[in-house]
């Protein structure tokens, strides 16, 4: 500190005066960063000698209405002391004001209230290392400070402690810059913008409404965890890299977007989302541990993927836009037509299941809510289990042209072993293309359509019984009538039995109003021709199964087809399957032998022929019998026509086709 010497001309008395917070008689020393003169309460011309040294903090008294670009002996800089007292009013009307301490309200020996206005666009930095702006003061009498920013401005500065007075925050934003663990006045209940933007912590003193923006742009944001304080924000909530926001046990609702890059530590807080308009949350991936959805208006739109504890559905949609969310077990509560969740593109909803049970996903697209319900029968549970379900208003790819409904539901599951499950869901009238009366739940597998059961039209609802005992990745369940969704074949097999016979066998997982099969057989894979029939089981919703056998069947390779009729008529044929006959060493026989000279037969096997003349001789040479028989598949059996009782004695049969002739020796007893 410098003293100066200093010559006063008095043309009125001066009994003090107050410099640095010291008084001092008019003929005698005192300090100040700059100064040559002083006008106090009179005219006070002070002559200055001496070196000032600028590196010393300064105090400035404002006693009187003024502007921070015309404080006197100004402006203060960045270490000054600026105090405003005696109902003086401080106006901040530029944007580089700076001090190291702002002090509204003082006494001793005299004093008042002090205020510090903003105007538009004006900010004011305290931000040495113990800037504060300290608002009233309890010794002198009591003194209160007031902030006023109702026409906007910014305050930065590193804490603010409050004795007494009132913050009005207007269209203002304080920035709070500070290292340490500081915590709002609990005084002040209501900021507009509210920033923190340093590396220490900056806590709730008090439920607190934001009407305004939170960004935390550094350090910590806690809502003081012991005290569960709310948080009301009609803004946004930005949380930005390496920033923290601790959500601890508070209530808190936001009226526009969450943007986290930074990290957000859930607790056990509750988060609703009640704008009017549309709100997004963006960013990085977030957990939550409770979220509600109470808006009136507007959609929520995920823009990344949300994992939840708990979701309520109050009012209005959450949009997931190719994003997913995640809620825990039994987690989903609320939900309806007038909030419900919209799957979009690639994304989905998911809900961890811990029991047997109905659950409800609450789902549609932007206009129609078409929920779906999957309903657990049975199951072994690994303790990690979920099912996952995105519904698309469109015409499932593999849909048939027929009679259908242009929406269809997939489902995944995981965690679960030895399930067993059964689903219903609901479509609106404007997904109905076709008949409604004729549609039919169904769902796909990747390959095939499965039928279920006919529709409820009256409830807009299709839906399974019986129980499904799988869920392939892109299980998807949708509509259609018996054109659009013909019966599916599970298996439809060909197999040689016994050397020289077919068995065909077939299965069905569902049937409809289906009257019978028939088996068609070709040579040549274009001429069929009509094996036998096999009844069909009408209408069924469980597995039937089928076989039958040709027991002629043709030389070399064999194709086989099913043809399915109706009951009205109407059939639609199977895919093609085919096997292959391949000769084994050719048989000519006669039966029995030796014989009692009636009743015999001959039977020829592996033979390609198609004609076949069989002669009867005896030893002599002399034609007994003679007869041309047509060859009927591999094997061929018949009674010799011999009209009378053969004598005892040698004969030979003989039989002869396409150059081969083969003979079998005959004894009558």
């Amino acid at each position: 500190m410098i003293t100066l010497s200093i010559i006063i001309i008095i043309m009125k008395k001066i009994l003090h005066i107050e410099i640095n917070s010291k008084y001092i008689d008019a003929l005698g020393s005192f300090s100040k960063r700059v100064c040559n003169r002083y006008l106090l309460s009179g005219l006070l011309i002070i002559f200055l000698t001496g070196i000032i040294n600028n590196a010393n903090a300064a105090t400035f008294i404002i006693t009187s209405n003024t502007n921070w670009s015309a404080i006197s002996g100004g402006p203060p800089g960045a270490t000054d002391v600026v105090t405003v007292k005696n109902g003086a009013t401080l106006t901040i009307d530029i944007s580089t004001a700076e001090c190291g301490e702002l002090n509204l309200g003082s006494g001793n020996p005299s004093g008042g209230d002090g205020t510090v206005s903003f105007n538009s666009g004006s900010i004011l930095t305290i931000i040495t290392s113990t800037a504060t702006v300290f608002i009233g003061k309890a010794t002198g009498g009591g003194f209160s400070g007031y902030i006023d920013m109702t026409a906007g401005g910014k305050l930065i500065c590193r804490a603010m402690t409050h004795v007494a007075g009132t913050f009005t925050s207007g269209s203002g934003t304080v920035e709070l810059q500070s290292t340490a663990t500081i915590t709002l006045p609990s005084a002040f209940t209501t900021y507009n913008n509210l920033t923190m933007n340093n590396t220490g912590t900056l806590q709730l003193g008090v439920n607190t409404v934001l009407t305004g923006n939170l960004d935390i742009l550094d350090g910590t944001f806690d809502t003081d965890g012991a005290s569960s304080y709310s948080l009301d924000i009609s803004g946004n909530l930005n949380i930005v890299s390496p920033a923290s926001f601790n959500a601890n046990n508070s209530v808190m609702t936001l009226k526009s977007n969450l943007t986290n890059t930074g990290t957000f530590n859930n607790g056990s807080s509750t988060l609703t989302f009640d704008g009017t308009g549309a709100q997004i949350i963006n960013g990085n991936n977030i957990k939550l541990y409770e979220f509600i959805v109470n808006k009136s208006s507007g959609l929520l739109t995920l823009d990344v993927n949300v994992d939840a504890d708990k979701i309520q559905l109050n009012s209005g949609n959450v949009l997931l836009d190719n994003c997913n969310l995640n809620i825990d077990v039994s987690g989903l509560s609320g939900g309806g037509s007038s909030s419900y969740v919209i799957t979009d593109g690639t994304s989905h909803f998911s809900e961890g299941i811990a029991a047997i049970g109905p659950y409800i996903f609450h789902v549609g697209d932007l206009t129609n809510y078409t929920p779906f319900t999957i309903t657990i029968n049975s199951a072994t549970f690994s303790g990690s289990d979920s099912v996952t379900l995105n519904v698309k208003d469109s015409k499932h790819p593999s849909m048939g042209i027929g009679d259908h409904i242009k929406r269809y539901w997939t489902v995944d599951a995981g965690g679960f072993t030895a399930l067993n499950y059964d689903v219903s869901y609901i479509y609106v009238d404007g997904d109905i293309q076709g008949t409604e009366a004729d549609l039919i739940s169904a769902s796909w597998d990747g390959s095939n359509w499965t039928q279920y059961f006919m529709v409820n039209a009256a409830a807009n609802t299709l839906f399974s019984v019986g129980g499904i005992t799988t869920i392939p990745s892109g299980f998807a369940f949708s509509g259609g009538g018996s054109i659009a969704l013909p019966i599916q074949l599970v298996t439809f097999t060909a197999e040689i039995i016994e050397n020289d016979k077919v068995e065909l066998a077939w299965a069905t997982v569902s049937e409809l109003n289906n009257d019978y099969f028939t088996l068609e057989r070709s040579d040549n894979h274009n001429d069929f021709y009509e094996v036998t029939q096999v009844m069909g089981s009408g209408n069924s919703i469980f597995a039937q199964e089928y076989s039958t056998v040709d027991e002629k069947p043709l030389f070399g390779t064999v194709y086989y087809r099913l043809k399915q009729t109706d009951f009205n008529g109407e059939f639609e044929y199977s895919d093609v399957i085919s096997v292959t006959m391949k000769l084994s060493k050719p048989e000519f026989d006669v039966f029995p032998n030796p014989s009692n000279g009636s009743g015999i037969s001959l039977r020829f096997k592996n033979q390609n022929w198609d004609k076949v003349l069989v002669v009867l001789y005896n030893t002599n040479g002399e034609l007994i019998y003679s007869e041309v028989v047509l060859q009927d598949g591999f094997t061929t059996k018949f009674a010799l026509g011999i009209s009378e009782t053969l004598s005892p004695g040698i004969y030979f049969v003989v039989g002869s086709s396409n150059d081969q002739i083969y003979q079998q020796r005959l004894i009558i007893q």
